[in-house]
């Protein structure tokens, strides 16, 4: 296993792209004469953007795409997981876009682009839900 967002397993070749944002607010404060002054408001959560290709070759790929889209409607926080355990925090898919690239006769799909943004969850869960990605 390369990734996990949740249950959902990816290997390398399936990752396509990855980026992160970090941000920090500032208020800004107006003053009678000369440039405003900045005041640090504190950090953003943590946005990430992935493009994924979900191939027949390498898994379900129906199967994984249901996965996400379901993910994504019930707004759960979900384990995001890099390599040998390494837990980057836990985020929530907020949008997933997706195109197929090819089907077979019947219209299955066999090959499907998607680009999957997560924003960084904090707050106070009722299980740990690194526990529950590891167990998988």
């Amino acid at each position: 296993m390369y990734c996990m967002l949740g249950k959902i397993a990816f290997e390398p070749i399936d990752l396509t792209e990855f980026s992160e944002t970090f941000a920090v607010q500032f208020a800004e404060h107006e003053v009678l004469k000369g440039k405003p002054r900045l005041q640090a408001m504190g950090e953003n959560l943590t946005e990430i953007s992935v493009a994924i290709r979900l191939h027949h070759k390498i898994g379900g790929v129906e199967h994984r795409y249901k996965s996400l889209l379901k993910a994504q409607a019930d707004q759960e926080p979900l384990a995001l997981i890099w390599g040998s355990n390494k837990h980057k925090g836990n985020f929530v898919i907020t949008s997933i876009g997706s195109n197929t690239q090819f089907t077979d006769a019947k219209g299955n799909v066999l090959c499907r682009e998607m680009t999957i943004s997560l924003k960084e969850f904090v707050g106070n869960e009722s299980e740990s839900l690194l526990g529950a990605a590891l167990n998988i």
